[in-house]
């Protein structure tokens, strides 16, 4: 399913609500609730697209030792999965519920 995933700005998020997308940002907010991490690629996080890590996955986290909320400030980030929009707002979730969706390091700055 993830090899052939096109590969999109998170500026263009809006354009693939409910389709399968390699989305590319850098985190420039975040915050957590209490069921969820959210990680945002834009300055205006009710326009803008966020990276919603559920509960059940930030495990994978813990398990590295990783606070995904310091880790992932200022980066530049690729995640894997379905481009949603709720009340306004563009995020992605991945398959299984958000289980297994792949966040990975882009870069440094």
């Amino acid at each position: 399913m993830w090899g052939a995933v096109e590969k999109i700005d998170s500026a263009d998020a809006a354009k693939y609500i409910d389709q399968v997308r390699l989305v590319c940002g850098r985190v420039i907010g975040s915050g957590s609730h209490s069921s969820a991490v959210f990680l945002d690629l834009g300055r205006n996080g009710q326009k803008d697209f966020t990276i919603l890590i559920y509960k059940d996955a930030l495990k994978y986290f813990r398990s590295k030792n990783i606070d995904p909320l310091a880790f992932l400030q200022d980066k530049l980030v690729q995640v894997s999965g379905r481009v949603r929009e709720h009340d306004g707002r563009r995020s992605l979730s991945g398959p299984g519920g958000n289980r297994d969706f792949r966040v990975r390091r882009k870069g440094n700055s």
